[in-house]
């Protein structure tokens, strides 16, 4: 399904922002900033300390053994390590996309089209994607946003959305599309929380738990396979050969679910920056 671009691109943004020495100052930062908070494997102290004893006793050998100096071995050490764990911000598509992303927000120093590039950025991976992608009904009075990103390692394979009803309690229902048909208890097992002992549990009798959620799809009534546990549930089925989950939290209501296949990306996104804007990040 191919969606323009174009019509994601704003030119107005709410901030009033104007460029400053300290935006450009902060480049260099800023670019080692997105590079270090995207890597899948972080390096400890320790890490450093033993990539320099590494190349200060290879360092060493060679200074006794050809009187070659000593100290670039120890520098070469540390400098290979680092790149080696930086390197790790490019290991996945969902990795590469995120540097990238904050690459370009990096070096632009209008505060104008950071903006817009960031509001772009953050709907390419659902424009881009080659499947069709499920949320709730357009008719449908709440806040959406976009939620889980998960690639196998070589292209995105999970694409989430998140709506939440505006409610104290902020009972939210994750919509979460999978390219590739997967085992309802796998799909659990993705996007649950681990370490409750009572869920653990709930996950080994869970062939015995589950039931069914009747969901309305594109207009049709579906069957999905249901698992709860507490103020949260799972529901899971297989629509055109790809997987779809939902997931329940806060106590989210089951019945009267309306699914629909997106076709406008734009109130997840507003919804986005809204969200941004509560958690103090826009």
């Amino acid at each position: 399904m191919k969606r323009e671009q174009a019509e994601y691109e704003w030119t107005a943004y709410p901030f009033g922002l104007k460029a400053s020495w300290r935006l450009v100052l902060g480049v260099p930062r800023r670019v080692v900033d997105a590079v270090r908070w995207n890597r899948s494997v972080i390096p400890t102290w320790r890490s450093y300390v033993v990539a320099g004893l590494v190349g200060l006793v290879l360092g060493l050998a060679l200074y006794f053994a050809f009187a070659w100096p000593w100290w670039p071995f120890p520098v070469a050490a540390l400098v290979v390590t680092a790149i080696a764990f930086a390197a790790t911000a490019l290991t996945s598509p969902a990795a590469r996309s995120n540097t990238a992303r904050d690459l370009r927000e990096a070096v632009t120093i209008s505060p104008e089209r950071a903006y817009l590039r960031r509001r772009l950025d953050q709907v390419k991976p659902y424009l881009k994607a080659d499947v069709p992608i499920y949320g709730l009904q357009p008719e449908w009075q709440g806040l959406r946003y976009f939620g889980l990103l998960e690639d196998d390692g070589r292209q995105f394979a999970g694409w989430g959305l998140t709506h939440r009803l505006e409610d104290p309690a902020e009972p939210e229902l994750e919509v979460i599309t999978y390219r590739t048909p997967v085992s309802r208890g796998e799909a659990v097992v993705e996007v649950a929380a681990s370490g409750d002992d009572d869920f653990d549990d709930l996950l080994e009798r869970s062939e015995g738990q589950w039931r069914t959620l009747v969901v309305t799809v594109d207009g049709e009534a579906s069957e999905f396979s249901l698992l709860a546990h507490q103020d949260e549930w799972w529901a899971y089925r297989t629509i055109g050969g790809r997987g779809v989950l939902l997931h329940g939290m806060q106590g989210y209501p089951r019945e009267g679910i309306e699914l629909a296949r997106v076709q406008d990306f734009t109130p997840y996104l507003d919804g986005h920056v809204e969200m941004l804007r509560r958690l103090g990040t826009a």
